[in-house]
């Protein structure tokens, strides 16, 4: 006597579309969680940068995404310290490279990190002399609060020729300064489905990366426990609409316009 094997149904559904131009490659990603009834999206943009575009894009997302997470400091201080609430920097193995050796991987916990080169002149030298520099910031665990809420503090470490008083928000503007490379990385709590009926504390359910060099920029968006395919992305602190403003002003990408277009051919049957 033979039985059948009873087929069970799929757990999850992945669906993914893309798109191809001379310069911008974008991949969306989308998978249902049957089990959970939830979905997790994967977005993913690689670009090609011209000459000048990396400092435009390090100052743009320091000014317009990195200043958004921070405290604001005292009237009339200048200080890069303070205490983020609910946002941490990227976990070590969280990159989009997946060429990157062990020595070139983030720190744990890496907000932010720039490699480059700075040029003083020199007496009885014609051509200035080059030196490089290294500035990095994570963001150590500080504490949990009674109301919920996750709080990580600021490490901020610089190596080389960069002057101690430049801010690091001010970076992308420093002068005479050459980046060549560049990383950002965003981990954003909030409470999951599951989390919010238990009383449990916040998880990371969002994330955004951005790797650079001098010739390409990376990113990718991951955003998870999502209650349907439609649902707002990186909507803390308004990171969706200002990392859409600083690509259209520094490298001309309207990632807007090609998430939803993503999104469109998506849901075609």
């Amino acid at each position: 006597m033979t039985t059948n094997a009873i087929e069970k149904p799929p757990v999850s559904e992945t669906l993914a579309v893309s798109s191809r131009t001379s310069d911008v490659v974008t991949t969306l990603v989308l998978e249902r969680s049957w089990l959970f009834r939830s979905y997790r999206l994967q977005y993913d943009v690689s670009a090609k940068l011209r000459p000048f575009q990396l400092s435009l894009l390090i100052d743009g997302v320091l000014t317009k995404l990195v200043a958004k997470i921070l405290p604001e400091p005292p009237q009339g201080s200048q200080s890069d310290t303070g205490v983020i609430i609910n946002v941490k920097g990227r976990d070590q193995g969280n990159v989009i490279d997946p060429a990157m050796s062990a020595g070139e991987l983030p720190a744990n916990n890496e907000l932010f990190y720039l490699l480059g080169s700075t040029f003083h002149q020199v007496e009885d030298e014609e051509a200035p002399i080059e030196q490089r520099f290294e500035c990095r910031v994570s963001t150590p665990f500080l504490r949990f609060t009674n109301g919920g809420l996750i709080e990580h503090s600021l490490q901020i470490d610089r190596h080389g020729s960069l002057p101690a008083s430049v801010p690091f928000l001010r970076l992308g503007r420093a002068f005479p300064m050459r980046p060549s490379l560049f990383r950002c990385g965003f981990d954003l709590f909030s409470r999951s489905k599951l989390a919010s009926w238990i009383g449990g504390t916040p998880v990371v359910t969002q994330s955004l990366l951005l790797e650079a060099s001098e010739t390409e920029c990376r990113i990718r968006i991951v955003a998870e426990d999502l209650v349907s395919r439609d649902c707002e992305i990186l909507s803390q602190h308004t990171l969706w609409s200002e990392l859409a403003a600083l690509l259209m002003v520094s490298i001309g990408f309207d990632i807007e316009s090609d998430f939803r277009n993503r999104r469109s051919e998506e849901r075609r049957p």
